[in-house]
């Protein structure tokens, strides 16, 4: 289970209010739960930060290799709902 100052610290890492978006935040509880993709290994450095190592890449990283993904669909999710809500308005507006 995930803690609620976790949740809301990486929610405020993906660009998301915690406060104000509490619709999105399934995506904060999906990216914490996700599992380290195929290639990639979990490490941590001498003070007990964790990184992301890529052998056959060589690449490394601080960031989880998957919260781009999670990012971008916040960011789609986040424009969905506008454009429903201008739709709505706009339906709105017709209909007065």
């Amino acid at each position: 289970d995930v803690d609620m100052e976790e949740l809301d610290a990486f929610a405020r890492h993906l660009g998301m209010d915690p406060l104000k978006e509490q619709g999105h935040m399934w995506i904060c509880r999906m990216a914490l739960q996700a599992p380290v993709p195929e290639g990639w290994t979990a490490h941590e450095d001498g003070d007990g930060n964790t990184y992301f190592y890529h052998e056959a890449k060589g690449l490394s990283s601080w960031e989880h290799p998957s919260d781009q993904f999670f990012r971008r669909l916040y960011e789609r999710c986040k424009a969905v709902d506008e454009q429903v809500i201008a739709q709505s308005h706009g339906a709105s507006a017709a209909a007065a």
